[in-house]
């Protein structure tokens, strides 16, 4: 992986890790990445969570086609999720970034209240 793409994954770790500090209410850092070629866990790391960070120039077209379609069906004031399994494959859970953090909001201000 070249210099750049690094650089581009880093930058994009920061960003979920910012976003995440906003909608947990609670400061989150980076993790470090690698020490001695081997990997030390997840991007991002704050209790209940670990998040994994990938950045990519595109993404895989039918998990993409997926999402669309759940947001062009779903009706106004719903969020569109998007489950995909691939045969002996875990189900994946694909939605919207920002409404990803909206729904942490709304579980963080429940578990706190």
């Amino acid at each position: 992986m070249g210099k750049m793409q690094r650089n581009k994954g880093h930058r994009f770790e920061r960003k979920v890790a910012t976003d995440a500090t906003i909608a947990l209410g609670q400061k989150v850092l980076r993790t470090i990445q690698f020490r001695g070629g081997q990997s030390e866990g997840s991007d991002v790391v704050v209790e209940p969570f670990a998040i994994e960070c990938k950045h990519y120039k595109k993404l895989g077209g039918l998990i993409n086609r997926a999402y669309e379609q759940a947001k062009r069906d779903a009706k106004e004031g719903y969020i569109p999720i998007c489950i995909c399994k691939g045969d002996r494959q875990e189900p994946l859970v694909t939605m919207g970034y920002d409404d990803f953090w909206e729904l942490i909001k709304e579980w963080r201000e429940r578990s706190d209240g």
